[in-house]
């Protein structure tokens, strides 16, 4: 029983290992989030310098929704994070206890606790299955490029307007990022 119990506590030992090893990653990933804001909110101002007011009060917004994605991002890894120690912690408090109940020299009393302790064992290992793969920040989903929509604002030719121009309603539409109002002469 002894054999069986020092292979739960091996068992454990790797597992805590393994997850410790997992913190770093996402604490390099909470990092790299951190840059790829940085990165991303220059391309933002740098493509938006040349373009008008209206632009700028977009570049506002984009400004305040990768700032809200960013938080969110960091509030994600920090749980999980969070989470991931908490289960490093527990780990090691049933860790010591499955070293305490080891040094038992009483066999009855080892026998009698041999199931708890196992039972506390496998629970740990299960609680400590951090999927670093699977973890996914709406941050990497975001992109900019603006070019596109610079040179169509530097070839817009609006031309005169007609003298009373009558609306359409039914061809005209409207979405987030555009207004289309069409008329007649």
């Amino acid at each position: 029983r002894r054999a069986d119990l020092q292979a739960g506590v091996d068992r454990l030992v790797a597992k805590v290992a393994e997850e410790e090893g997992k913190v770093q990653v996402l604490e390099k990933k909470r990092e790299h989030l951190t840059a790829s804001a940085k990165a991303l909110k220059t391309q933002i101002d740098k493509q938006c310098e040349s373009l008008t007011e209206v632009i700028r009060k977009r570049s506002a917004e984009m400004h305040r929704k990768l700032e809200v994605t960013k938080d969110q991002d960091e509030e994600n890894l920090q749980d999980l994070i969070t989470r991931t120690t908490d289960g490093i912690q527990k780990a090691h408090i049933t860790l010591t206890y499955a070293q305490e109940v080891m040094k038992e020299t009483d066999h009855a009393s080892l026998l009698l606790t041999d199931r708890t302790v196992k039972a506390k064992i496998e629970g740990a290992i299960k609680t400590l299955d951090t999927d670093c793969d699977k973890v996914t920040c709406d941050m990497d989903k975001m992109k900019m490029d603006l070019a596109q929509k610079k040179e169509d604002l530097e070839n817009i030719d609006l031309g005169a307007p007609p003298d009373t121009p009558a609306i359409t309603e039914e061809l005209c539409s409207s979405t987030m990022e555009e207004a289309r109002i069409e008329w007649k002469p």
